[in-house]
């Protein structure tokens, strides 16, 4: 029987690097969330921009076509040039275009905030209320909360880098292998407990290659950090 004997704190070294993996993927998860949020809010404030030009739109029809209405009366009574019919009705049809373009855009716009909400029947209208919302305050640090989610993902794999580098540097510390045995002794017809210990000497094996692996991957963590938090204030 042998069972091998970790030395160096390698055992504590992968825990905590496991661990900052963890937070890691709790934040990549968060920021998958927020991400999602943010594309909510997007289609949502969309949307319903897209249908208050579209009541904008219809309110501006039903004026043309009152004026409409007035001007065909006013001509009929021979108060008005035939002109002014005219020209109401130019402005009547350019304003049920623009009434049915806008429409349509709404309906477009509240498809795709649909598909997004992943309902089963697609929104025909909104209560509103977004557009007017007031705008989110900076946290503490200086950074919008938009931008908190990728700030504390590239902090989490920073960490996690780090640790990893320290997990590859314990590598180079030998383990010592403890072995416990029985061995029967044929002369003297009997048994013997034999117990060892063998400890490697990696004089040509530093875990060096690893070693810079990991470090080279943590610059770039600790770069990535850098400038996911510069982009943060800089917006």
């Amino acid at each position: 029987m042998a069972q091998a004997l970790e030395l160096g704190g390698k055992r504590s070294a992968r825990l905590s690097a496991a661990n900052a993996e963890v937070t890691a993927a709790e934040a990549r998860g968060r920021q998958a969330a927020a991400d999602f949020a943010y594309e909510l809010a997007v289609a949502y404030a969309a949307a319903e921009a897209a249908q208050a030009r579209a009541d904008l739109a219809a309110q501006t029809l039903k004026r043309a076509q009152d004026d409409l209405g007035v001007s065909r009366a006013l001509v009929e009574a021979g108060r008005e040039a035939n002109l002014r019919l005219v020209m109401a009705q130019a402005a009547e049809a350019s304003a049920r275009a623009d009434a049915d373009a806008a429409r349509a855009d709404a309906i477009e716009a509240l498809a795709r905030l649909s598909a997004l909400a992943g309902v089963a029947e697609a929104y025909t209208s909104l209560a509103g209320g977004l557009l007017n919302a007031p705008a989110s305050p900076f946290t503490a640090d200086g950074v919008p909360p938009a931008d908190m989610p990728a700030l504390e993902v590239a902090r989490a794999e920073r960490e996690a880098s780090r640790r990893l580098v320290s997990v590859e540097q314990r590598r180079a510390t030998p383990d010592v292998t403890a072995s416990l045995g029985v061995r029967r002794i044929s002369g003297d017809d009997a048994t013997a407990l034999v117990a060892g210990v063998s400890v490697p000497f990696p004089l040509f094996d530093r875990n060096r290659g690893n070693v810079a692996a990991a470090s080279a991957r943590a610059n770039a963590a600790e770069a990535r950090f850098d400038e996911t938090r510069l982009r943060a204030e800089a917006d």
